[in-house]
């Protein structure tokens, strides 16, 4: 069989556009006036299930319009959204590279009130997420906080640590605030290190190793509209938070899991999803960690020979979430 990558800027130009033409409706979830959260929905007409898809930090879904049209083709119906501060979502700043958020409750927030909207607990029989980075971590805090009737959840790649050297997220935390203060950082800005938007280079990228997929995402990110710059000491408070949340809350995540870990993986830290699994199976069986071999970051925008069988795994996943 002819690999996908090797015809990929085709196929999606003659296939994925014009079925997501076709199928997506896109809409907005207004928070606040004049602040629009950009979301879409793609019905099946022959399904009673639903994936809420959930990309991570600087994504748009734009990016997953080929996911998207996998899963449609399995017979799923796709919930997604930019989350606030990126994508085609509005900005909680002035400068709309700043990769900030003021409050990190707010990402499950939206997603709640967006599942409100489109009734799709409601509408569908079986509702399960498939979420990538940041978006786990969304993921996770949305299931902990709301308990909604998710069949099953599954993380590529997730955001439960970030590599800080030898520190915990504990300690982390501690550091962004005693440089925030030492410097009296108030207004958003970015962390040291951390610059507006540049295009990366394939060439010894930590994302993904299909240049194909590697391109075409790029292409999207570097939409003047989309593109998103580095990380704030605000973002990184927020997440850090955030971390501390959700691994005292693992009692809560009851529904079947499924970690998908990426062997070359340089932007999360493994260990940390590591230690998250073994404390929520204290108190939860059906929960399941994998490794994926030759992935890195971006395990869903992976190589054919990674990214199929990954998709395969997923969907018996969430056919069988107890098996």
């Amino acid at each position: 069989m002819q690999s996908r990558e090797s015809y990929l800027a085709e196929f999606w130009q003659n296939t994925v556009e014009p079925f997501w033409q076709q199928h997506a409706i896109e809409w907005v979830y207004q928070p606040q006036s004049q602040f629009n959260i950009q979301y879409a929905l793609l019905e099946n007409p022959q399904s009673e299930k639903c994936i809420i898809l959930l990309p991570g930090r600087v994504e748009s879904f734009k990016k997953y319009k080929e996911l998207a049209y996998d899963f449609y083709q399995l017979g799923y119906s796709i919930l997604t959204l930019d989350h606030r501060g990126q994508g085609l979502s509005h900005r909680e700043t002035d400068d709309p590279e700043l990769g900030y958020i003021s409050d990190a409750n707010l990402y499950a927030d939206d997603l709640h009130a967006i599942c409100c909207q489109t009734r799709i607990f409601q509408q569908y029989q079986q509702v399960d997420i498939l979420a990538h980075s940041m978006g786990s971590l969304i993921a996770i805090d949305f299931v902990s906080r709301y308990q909604p009737k998710v069949n099953a959840l599954a993380m590529s790649s997730p955001l439960l640590g970030i590599n800080a050297g030898p520190l915990n997220h504990t300690y982390a935390l501690k550091v962004v605030n005693g440089l925030m203060a030492l410097q009296g950082i108030k207004c958003p800005e970015y962390f040291i290190n951390q610059t507006e938007y540049h295009r990366p280079e394939f060439a010894n990228n930590s994302l993904c190793g299909s240049q194909a997929r590697f391109e075409l995402s790029q292409d999207i990110q570097a939409d003047k509209v989309i593109r998103l710059g580095g990380v704030t000491y605000q973002w990184l408070q927020q997440i850090f938070i955030k971390f501390s949340q959700v691994f005292a809350n693992t009692t809560s995540i009851t529904v079947p899991c499924l970690v998908l870990q990426a062997e070359l993986e340089s932007i999360v830290k493994n260990q940390s999803q590591n230690d998250w699994v073994a404390k929520v199976k204290q108190s939860n069986p059906h929960i399941t960690i994998r490794l994926v071999k030759g992935a890195k970051h971006e395990i869903l925008m992976e190589s054919d020979t990674i990214r199929g069988p990954v998709i395969e795994q997923i969907h018996a996943f969430f056919e069988d979430p107890l098996c």
